[in-house]
């Protein structure tokens, strides 16, 4: 019987043949009865949509069809695949069908909307064109064609700025490497955002700086000071008469007995890697964010290791910013953060003497972990902006009182980590007469004011407390 005959081999009699056509019969009609059910599926939803494929695909193994049946059965599983998310099977379905029809405007289509979705730009405008070029007036064709030739310009957009900001990025490395600058962590990025040095049309370096005020936890912000400037020039304007500091009460900090230090042990200089990450940071070339987990476990293990007293190096005011920050003890914080303190204060001696460190020397650089302070208004350097800077109870309260406990956060597990370790820290520094760790009971909760340098006192009324689960 037909049934049995070898692959190849031509019927030899009437009825071989006649078996071989019923055969085919057969096949055909089942392969059109596998269709039809898979557009019922189709039309069915979503779960049923791999029922869909499975047809389609039993339909086309019977190859009994036709080239232009076969191309429509390719052509309808390309779809399913499209709705199924299955962006690469659908595109080989549509080149499938359009193999055996090139005149298969359905196929054409999908192949462009899987294309796209492949974020295969050219391809897609390729095959929309193909579609166009035998159907000028199919509306969804031009609307998706349409689509493609913007995501084209985004596209192109996108890469010029990523090229721009890798440009520019490398370009103020090299200015940094070329002055002899060290540039380490962010210390108070929470206070002025993610500001960043620019290079001029001059090759003049132009930085953001924090001025910050130690014995009140406050804090000014010069936005545009330029590295060829003297301190002095800056000074004369934030210090003028006109804008006296609301808190400076006793006149303590006029502009005779101002006097500005930087921090030589603020850690370690940040590799030509991480720096230009950092200089990335808010640009289309931005990081996606990879590799987190090991920036967390540094910013712990830093943190453990700094149980060290601040190095305090005066600033001379009649030299320029460049002069100061290409000194060998001076690892720029990401970008320049000088404290300010009067020589008229009974704190100045304090500070001389090492009695006082920065809250940096109690929580990470990493902005996640930082306390939660509103950042301040940026503001050119004209302008005042003083805005409490870190630790959350104001210590110029002259009575101790017990936090509040209104409005609180609970920690994550990495902050309980991170605080736990920076309370540690400040024991091994200061002693544990001076470090102000204090836990009190509260509903089931302990408040925990991490803070050096003054006794407890009552919170600012901007001020939350953290809680210790």
């Amino acid at each position: 019987m037909a049934l049995w005959m070898e692959k190849g081999s031509e019927p030899l009699t009437e009825t071989e043949k006649a078996d071989l056509e019923a055969i085919a019969a057969i096949k055909e009609s089942s392969a059109f009865e596998l269709k039809e059910k898979g557009n019922q599926y189709v039309k069915m939803g979503k779960k049923h949509y791999s029922d869909a494929i499975d047809c389609y695909t039993r339909a086309i193994n019977q190859k009994a069809l036709s080239d232009s049946e076969t191309s429509i059965l390719f052509s309808n599983r390309a779809l399913v695949n499209l709705l199924l998310g299955n962006f690469r099977r659908a595109l080989n379905d549509a080149n499938d069908a359009l193999k055996l029809l090139p005149s298969n405007i359905k196929a054409i289509y999908r192949a462009a909307k899987a294309s796209l979705s492949l974020n295969l730009l050219d391809e897609a405008q390729d095959y929309c064109q193909m579609g166009l070029h035998l159907d000028p007036n199919n509306e969804e064709l031009k609307k998706l064609d349409n689509q493609i030739g913007i995501k084209i310009l985004e596209n192109e957009k996108h890469e010029a700025e990523v090229s721009k900001a890798v440009a520019d990025a490398k370009e103020l490395v090299s200015a940094m490497e070329s002055r002899g600058l060290k540039i380490g962590k962010a210390m108070y990025r929470e206070l002025t955002g993610l500001k960043k040095p620019v290079l001029d049309k001059s090759n003049i370096l132009h930085w953001p700086v924090l001025l910050l005020y130690a014995e009140v936890m406050s804090s000014d912000f010069i936005e545009d000071f330029c590295e060829t400037d003297m301190f002095s020039d800056h000074l004369d304007m934030v210090f003028a008469e006109d804008q006296p500091l609301s808190w400076d009460v006793e006149n303590n900090y006029k502009r005779e007995f101002i006097e500005l230090y930087y921090d030589a042990g603020s850690g370690p200089r940040l590799s030509k890697e991480k720096l230009l990450r950092y200089l990335l940071e808010g640009t289309a070339a931005a990081s996606n964010g990879e590799g987190n987990g090991d920036e967390e476990k540094d910013a712990v293990e830093d943190l453990k290791q700094n149980t060290g007293s601040p190095k305090w190096i005066k600033v001379n005011e009649r030299r320029t910013l460049y002069d100061v920050l290409k000194e060998s003890k001076f690892i720029i914080p990401e970008i320049p953060v000088f404290y300010v303190v009067s020589k008229k204060s009974s704190f100045y001696s304090k500070f001389k003497d090492g009695k006082w460190a920065p809250p940096s020397y109690l929580f990470t650089s990493q902005g996640t972990y930082d306390l939660p302070l509103k950042p301040p208004k940026v503001v050119p350097f004209q302008t005042r902006s003083v805005t409490n800077w870190k630790g959350r109870v104001d210590i110029s309260c002259p009575d101790a009182a017990t936090p509040t406990t209104t409005d609180v956060p609970v920690m994550k597990p990495k902050e309980k980590e991170i605080l736990e370790a920076a309370y540690e820290s400040a024991k091994q520094r200061e002693g544990p007469q001076n470090t102000h760790g204090k836990e009190v009971a509260n509903n089931n909760a302990e408040i925990l004011d991490i803070r050096t340098g003054a006794r407890p006192c009552k919170p600012h009324n901007m001020w939350r407390d953290y809680v210790k689960e």
